[in-house]
């Protein structure tokens, strides 16, 4: 392998027979790889049913040696979003369960904590998230919620102001888990 480059989520890589573009992934404890190498006429698809890199069978099939000491990206772009959704209601839910001043608002916002979780786990991203950054997340809402259920007693139903923040918040939560769990339900329908 002579080199790559990135476009568009595609891989391009450089061989002495020309350019092979491919693109891997997983989630839901599944990887697959899809090269293609235009210029050959060819293309090779590996599905693994396992959290298993398949990116080397793929190029081997394509019969274009893969070298995994060269620096691949440091992440699966397609996930980064889905670890930042993650975190950031994650760290929402948590301050409001410690400042927030009604039952719906934080109800909002642990259901897309709960969400987000959820798509995180789904996503997948352990190649290049440490598994410990979603026990952390996960222990955050959890004490969140602990937090939360000791206020719960003392809080109104809902606030004094900002009532159209809150019930948008409320509705956005509620759908976004609503979401998630479809999600949830259909890659678990897809895996074996």
């Amino acid at each position: 392998m002579m080199g790559w480059q990135i476009g568009l989520a595609w891989i391009v890589t450089d061989t002495e027979e020309g350019p092979v573009a491919w693109h891997n992934g997983g989630t839901g404890g599944t990887r697959t790889v899809l090269a293609i190498d235009r210029s050959r006429g060819q293309a090779a698809l590996v599905l693994n049913n396992s959290t298993q890199d398949v990116t080397g069978a793929g190029m081997d099939l394509m019969g274009t040696p893969f070298d995994d000491s060269v620096a691949l990206p440091p992440f699966d772009t397609d996930t980064v979003a889905w670890v930042g959704v993650g975190a950031l209601l994650t760290l929402l839910f948590s301050v409001g369960a410690v400042r927030g001043r009604s039952r719906a608002r934080i109800l909002g916002q642990g259901l897309a904590a709960a969400g987000a979780l959820l798509l995180w786990w789904i996503a997948a991203p352990w190649d290049w998230a440490a598994p410990w950054v979603f026990g952390a997340a996960a222990g955050l809402t959890l004490a969140a919620t602990m937090v939360t259920a000791r206020r719960w007693a003392h809080l109104p139903w809902m606030p004094q102001r900002w009532r159209p923040g809150t019930v948008i918040t409320l509705a956005l939560g509620g759908a976004w888990l609503a979401a998630m769990v479809t999600l949830a339900l259909w890659v678990a329908t897809l895996a074996p």
